[in-house]
């Protein structure tokens, strides 16, 4: 089932449950509010029989005349009751048609029984209707006597509690309540007609509530579907690789807040997809250059036009390990970016680990003219957790590109901060340095600058993207500065086990 039907389904659902409950609410309400107003109504036309009941009870100083002999009690309900009262009911009654009165309704039979007939309450076609209409005797019938702590003293009802009260009072004291029992109601034929005419009121307004409100739901099922729908072509256009697909955000609700995301994930997807072609041709670059110059190499030997000596052995050899350098980067790569690039975690030194590796590297600097200004101080509280074997990697690798792109001869200056709980190693070469736009991608796999630091210079441009997984794994920042001397400065910023907080 799709979601439209679903969502309108639900909508009108729950429309027509609370639209039921709503009207049967109000017709009950209507019902017993309007059987309230007629026993109120007929408790105010008793004050003659009030005023007859408190007489009698001056006379014998009490109620208990009436339980033992209910018959004056009667008497005097019938005298009270006011004439034109009564021909106005019995000819509201008389013209309806007669039926006989069910025995279980309790009431004394007469000879003429009479009824209206509407049918019992909430059996008939309009659901909950009025009781039947009764006649003068029936209204003798429903009026009862209490006495002050409203128990009961004549009459058919002995519960006060379904009964309507009138307090009878001489001189503010109550003495009695006189009671109209609830359960057996009078109604009149036009006292009918209005409750019937005010339930098809209800229903007609139940029924047209209804219909607004499903025009509503469909209109507003499609509405909230609008967005979803293209959500789902724009999910599709990604799916066939059109990355730089945008949904336009209408609204800033979770709707909305979906298509942002949405677009987000696209604009980040088409990011990857751009890093992702870059990437193979990089690298398809990077190793034909290596392959071009073997080819060369081996065809000329092939022919004859270079001798098979020690000269062209180590040509080959090199452009060999080139190659064998650009696969390893490569492979270090794929491992660090699947979360495979297996580190062995422990508390080291790297300050003692940059010292040993530094020495790796006399020799090296000493044929080249370079001088090595270290600013080092190993200290026991300098410790972090990291891999040492990573740490001699990401030290060589920047240690070998300031080597390799510095202007000869030259100066590499290696210092140490220690602040706030971190660790900060900083190199430093004498030259030249780098645009300021081209800083933020020296860490770019294969991003090499056309000038100073190029090809020739040698490498795989990709050193410094691996030296940027290390030091990320190990929870560090590395960044890359332009210096006051002139030169490229790169800082590898750890965090320490040992709290320190002055500045060294």
């Amino acid at each position: 089932m799709k979601l439209s039907y679903k969502i309108f389904g639900s909508f009108l659902l729950t429309i027509i449950l609370s639209l039921f409950l709503m009207v049967t609410i109000l017709r009950i309400h209507a019902a017993i509010s309007f059987s309230d107003f007629i026993n109120d109504r007929l408790m105010e036309k008793m004050v003659n029989l009030k005023e007859k009941l408190i007489v009698e009870y001056n006379r014998n100083n009490s109620w208990e005349f009436l339980r033992s002999e209910p018959h004056p009690f009667r008497s005097l309900v019938e005298q009270s009751i006011d004439k034109r009262e009564r021909f106005r009911r019995e000819s509201g009654i008389f013209h309806q048609k007669h039926r006989p009165m069910p025995p279980e309704h309790g009431f004394a039979r007469r000879p003429n029984p009479q009824e209206d007939d509407f049918p019992e309450p909430g059996h008939g076609k309009g659901g909950m209707m009025p009781p039947p209409m009764m006649g003068p005797q029936d209204l003798i019938d429903r009026i009862s006597l209490f006495d002050e702590n409203k128990n009961p003293v004549v009459g058919r009802s002995k519960n006060h509690s379904k009964n309507t009260l009138g307090a009878i009072t001489v001189n503010g004291k109550i003495i009695g309540y006189l009671g109209i029992d609830k359960d057996r109601q009078l109604f009149e034929p036009r006292e009918t007609g209005f409750l019937k005419q005010q339930f098809k009121a209800f229903t007609f307004i139940g029924c047209g509530v209804l219909f607004l409100s499903a025009l509503v739901s469909f209109v507003l099922s499609k509405h909230m579907l609008s967005p979803i729908k293209g959500l789902i072509k724009s999910t599709q256009d990604v799916a066939s690789f059109k990355f730089d697909t945008r949904i336009d955000i209408k609204t800033n609700d979770e709707l909305g807040r979906l298509a942002s995301d949405f677009n987000s994930m696209a604009m980040t997807l088409e990011k990857y997809e751009d890093l992702r072609k870059q990437w193979i041709s990089d690298i398809s670059h990077e190793l034909r250059t290596p392959l071009s110059v073997l080819q060369a190499e081996v065809e000329a030997l092939e022919d004859g036009v270079r001798e098979l000596n020690h000269e062209a052995l180590a040509s080959l050899h090199g452009e060999i390990s080139h190659l064998t350098k650009i696969v390893n980067d490569l492979h270090d790569l794929s491992l660090s970016d699947s979360g495979m690039l297996y580190f062995r975690m422990e508390p080291v030194n790297p300050v003692e680990i940059l010292v040993e590796t530094l020495q790796l590297f006399k020799t090296t600097c000493e044929k080249q003219t370079i001088t090595l200004v270290q600013h080092l101080k190993i200290e026991p509280g300098s410790m972090i957790t990291g891999d040492k074997d990573r740490l001699v990697q990401m030290f060589s690798n920047i240690i070998e590109n300031g080597i390799k792109y510095m202007t000869k001869p030259g100066q590499l200056t290696i210092r140490q901060k220690v602040f706030h709980n971190r660790l900060v190693l900083s190199f430093e070469d004498s030259g030249p340095g780098v645009p300021e736009e081209s800083l933020v991608r020296l860490f770019d796999r294969f991003y090499r600058l056309d000038s100073s630091r190029s090809r020739k210079k040698g490498g795989s441009g990709l050193g410094l993207s691996i030296c940027k997984n290390i030091a990320e794994t190990m929870g560090g920042i590395i960044s890359a500065r332009n210096t006051t001397q002139g030169g490229l400065g790169i800082d590898i910023d750890l965090p320490l086990e040992a709290r320190g907080n002055k500045l060294q």
